[in-house]
């Protein structure tokens, strides 16, 4: 791959100013999420996504250190992940998964369904679209695809878990 001089933004207006200018644009961007453990700060997840020229947000890569027993690393940082999308215009998040990494992927867009199908059911509107706006679980072998709806969904999510 060649390098790029500022193909990552180095922050959220970086990004807004990039997309301003040409809403083609293309970046990178990195999230880590750490802990204080004693005097020391520990790195427990991280990962790198790249917005596309489309708009769409291709995750590369997640990963989190369960060796410190904090559950949830690799939800909070996909939420974050799927916050920038939304904040970038971002239609759609996908990307591809491992063997070991597509149960985490498969029970995120359950949990997503499962929590839009309640909504719906709330609201007694049984003509929902979800069907129809949602990737299913497992329908692709290999990939993922979070839709805007399920951005909107964990961006949500995410801004309520921090602020409360």
């Amino acid at each position: 791959m060649v390098e790029q001089r500022g193909f990552c933004i180095s922050d959220a207006a970086d990004a807004s100013q990039r997309i301003g200018k040409d809403p083609a644009t293309e970046f990178a961007f990195a999230l880590a999420m750490s802990v204080k453990m004693g005097r020391r700060k520990r790195v427990v997840g991280f990962c790198y996504a790249r917005r596309l020229w489309l708009g769409t947000v291709y995750l590369e890569f997640l990963g989190g250190n369960n060796a410190h027993r904090l559950s949830g690393i690799g939800s909070l940082l996909l939420y974050a992940v799927a916050d920038a999308a939304r904040g970038f215009k971002g239609a759609e998040l996908w990307g591809e998964f491992t063997a070991d990494s597509q149960g985490f992927y498969r029970k995120t867009k359950a949990k997503l369904l499962e929590v839009e199908l309640q909504d719906v059911l709330k609201k007694g509107n049984r003509e929902s679209t979800y069907p129809r706006d949602w990737q299913l679980p497992g329908a692709i072998d290999d990939r993922f695809s979070f839709g805007w709806r399920e951005l909107v969904s964990m961006s949500e999510s995410l801004r309520a878990s921090v602020s409360g």
